[in-house]
């Protein structure tokens, strides 16, 4: 299916479809306000639902979509 628009980006951090009320805030590094509900989950619990599981995700990036 082709995308109705697909943007002519050069870059990772090319961000001119973004408005300058978003890029040009400041940017704050702050830590999530609380705790993950599902890191809670002791890997004892989670064991039996995951034995036959495994996963490898891929290592694609912005840079390969950018330049295909």
């Amino acid at each position: 299916i082709e995308p109705p628009f697909k943007p002519q980006v050069t870059s990772e951090t090319d961000t001119k479809y973004f408005d300058q009320e978003f890029t040009g805030e400041s940017v704050q590094l702050t830590p999530p306000e609380r705790t993950n509900t599902l890191s809670l989950i002791s890997e004892e619990i989670e064991q039996p639902y995951f034995q036959q599981f495994s996963y490898h995700g891929s290592a694609t990036t912005l840079a390969d979509s950018v330049n295909s």
